[in-house]
């Protein structure tokens, strides 16, 4: 087929999102209106006018539509389908049609990136969302003490406020619930757990701030021994120039929580090459260095420090679905 002139009406589609077409079209006159659907709403991309091309990408590598295209006024286009682009190709180098296949995936994987991102983005922003409706209108519960929120409602205004889908509302509060911060029934979201929900909102707001790309690797022990010492930092026991200091009961303690009692020194050092704590000896001799006894030591934590590895520590598990 030779490429052929087409008029399409005001408010026309000349292709959908995710349609097989492949397409290309120069517009002649009029305009064209270039948009992708997010939740539920449209989000323009771009309005083309006389000379523009749309429709490139589909017809270089036969993947689906990246987006949407409606005539905004009667529009003119030439159309240039899959079978004329390829006679017009022929005698041009295979190396050159590769170069621009390369040039169309790469845009696609930006694409792809950046929507990952509106995703996260979006999951972020329901359950900072939820955190303020517990703050600013949670109500308790009939016959409990509880916050809690009407689930139909609360959904509904998260869809039309944060131009999310139903299944993203959904699925942010089903992880939610799994961790213990909310329990959803009968219709309700009632909060189970605020003092978790607010510190896995900090996090999810550090996180983004990019606060936790520069700290070093965290081993499965320091982790569990960080997550297991927060009782007894946030308690900021003696406290002095040298920091938080914790107590060798609530060490040992602690280093019991994580089965690390018999390595105590060693899961100690961990945290203080971290720079969370200071190890610093007593007056007295240390008892026992090669029984890795804690005896003998003082512990002192660093807070900023502390609250940051806290942050990442107990809730890095849990973004797995953002």
């Amino acid at each position: 087929m030779q490429p052929y002139t087409k008029t399409f009406k005001t408010g026309a589609h000349l292709f959908h999102e995710d349609d097989h077409s492949r397409e290309l079209y120069i517009i002649q006159s009029g305009r064209v209106r270039v948009f992708r659907r997010v939740g539920q709403r449209d989000i323009d991309l771009a309005v083309l006018t006389q000379g523009s091309v749309l429709g490139e990408m589909a017809l270089i590598d036969g993947k689906p539509r990246s987006a949407s295209a409606i005539a905004c006024e009667d529009t003119a286009v030439i159309i240039i389908d899959a079978d004329s682009f390829a006679k017009r190709l022929r005698g041009v180098p295979s190396w050159y049609m590769s170069m621009v296949r390369a040039t169309s995936e790469k845009i696609r994987k930006v694409n792809s990136r950046l929507e990952a991102i509106q995703t996260s983005t979006h999951s972020l922003h329901v359950v900072l969302a939820l955190q303020y409706y517990f703050l600013r209108h949670g109500a308790p519960a009939e016959g409990k003490l509880e916050k809690s929120l009407e689930l139909g409602s609360t959904v509904a205004q998260f869809i039309q406020l944060l131009t999310v889908n139903h299944q993203c509302v959904m699925s942010i509060l089903d992880m939610l619930q799994r961790n213990g911060m909310i329990d959803v029934k009968n219709n309700r979201i009632t909060l189970a757990d605020e003092a978790k929900l607010n510190g896995f909102c900090e996090y999810l707001r550090q996180m983004f701030r990019k606060s936790f790309d520069k700290m070093s690797v965290v081993t499965p022990r320091s982790q569990k021994l960080i997550v297991a010492l927060g009782p007894a930092a946030s308690s900021r026991q003696a406290a002095s120039a040298k920091g938080w200091e914790i107590a060798e009961a609530d060490m040992v303690a602690a280093l019991s929580k994580c089965d690390a009692a018999g390595a105590a020194l060693e899961a100690v050092n961990e945290l203080r090459d971290l720079g969370i704590v200071t190890v610093a000896r007593t007056g007295g001799k240390a008892a026992a260095d090669k029984d890795n006894s804690l005896s003998g030591y003082q512990f002192f934590v660093d807070p900023a420090a502390f609250e940051k590895y806290f942050l990442y520590c107990s809730y890095k598990d849990m973004v797995t679905i953002l």
